[in-house]
């Protein structure tokens, strides 16, 4: 085989994923920091740009990475990974080196600030504080007119505080309440793939504590944890769609690297990095690798263009409904209310698809 052949198989193997890159590029995307050629195939980043509603499943993938930032064993399952990231001077966003747990003479700089400086409004502190994201595997549920659904592995990708910590808060407040006391296993078994279950979200632009009165951005504001819902254990062919969050996460620049792209000791900021920028801009408003094509999908209000090179054919599969049938009552005198039935006590039930649909999913 020749090199040119060598080469031109390389490029048709990679011609999808030029496609997405030169699509994110022409939209002004291109500072997407994490690996994306480590996601599966058809299944890109979501964070929504606007408003929106969301059905979502969250599911646990199965570590394969030694070295790893959760410092997880192997075959542990994890639902979720943290991570930092600092902004450089052109908007391009590097790993903090302490979510590797290093050392980092960006954040040492950030605390030497007051606290006031650390907040006021285009402070010299702001440059230099990093933002912390979280990235989880989501199995998206989007009903259509007819009342079946579709569904679509995503990989949400936000501010960690307006996406996971959120979600997290809602589950443990919902755990709390007397009432359910007893439910508690079931209320946190929310990403299990048999017995977890669905979770209704809305995402809207909102200020955020310590944030600043006139910050606003998009996070999860409403949330509704349907655990009362029966059951449905997730089909196993979704499982091949998770991906594998640590192979997303690049490795952190050095001390030094850092220190010369920021201009420590003195010294003036790498002449790459020169140009000035709003600082609030570079915390808050860096895009989120959302696609136009993920935008359709999820939200439904386009259709995706016929010549497109992921149809919606093979990005999503059908649900079919599955009703549970409601037992007969007899008539009889009123009498006291009887117990309320366990949710977890219900055994979880697939729900009833052909995995054959999920040939091209």
């Amino acid at each position: 085989m020749s090199t040119a052949q060598t080469y031109m198989e390389k490029l048709r193997a990679q011609r999808e994923k030029r496609v997405a890159a030169n699509k994110a590029m022409a939209n002004g995307e291109s500072f997407e920091f994490l690996k994306t050629e480590a996601l599966p195939p058809n299944v890109p980043l979501w964070w929504p740009k606007e408003a929106a509603e969301i059905q979502i499943r969250v599911l646990p993938y199965i570590v394969t990475q030694k070295e790893n930032i959760g410092q997880n064993e192997v075959g542990d399952a994890v639902s979720v990974r943290r991570f930092k990231v600092h902004y450089l001077p052109n908007k391009k966003a590097v790993i903090c080196p302490t979510t590797y747990g290093m050392s980092c003479p960006c954040c040492d700089k950030f605390n030497s600030f007051s606290k006031e400086e650390k907040t006021a409004k285009g402070s010299p502190a702001t440059k230099y504080k990093a933002k912390e994201f979280a990235i989880f595997n989501a199995l998206f549920r989007i009903a259509d007119e007819s009342g079946k659904s579709k569904l679509a592995v995503r990989v949400i990708k936000g501010g960690y505080f307006a996406s996971w910590k959120a979600l997290m808060e809602e589950i443990k407040n919902e755990a709390g309440v007397k009432e359910n006391a007893k439910y508690i296993d079931a209320i946190n078994l929310f990403d299990d793939p048999e017995l977890g279950y669905w979770i209704s979200i809305r995402c809207n632009k909102a200020s955020v504590a310590g944030g600043g009165a006139s910050t606003e951005f998009m996070q999860f504001t409403r949330t509704i944890l349907r655990w009362k819902d029966p059951k449905t254990a997730i089909p196993e062919a979704v499982y091949e769609k998770l991906a594998d969050l640590d192979k997303l996460i690049p490795p952190a620049p050095s001390a030094d690297e850092l220190k010369k792209w920021f201009g420590f000791d003195g010294g003036e900021v790498d002449s790459q990095f020169a140009h000035e920028v709003d600082a609030e801009e570079v915390i808050d408003e860096i895009p989120m690798g959302h696609t136009a094509e993920t935008e359709m999908l999820i939200e439904g209000e386009e259709e995706v263009p016929e010549d497109a090179i992921e149809t919606l054919a093979e990005e999503i599969v059908e649900e079919k409904t599955v009703e549970v049938a409601k037992p007969a009552v007899k008539a009889e005198k009123p009498k006291a209310a009887p117990k309320a039935v366990e949710p977890v006590a219900e055994k979880p039930k697939e729900d009833s698809f052909d995995d054959s649909d999920f040939d091209n999913f």
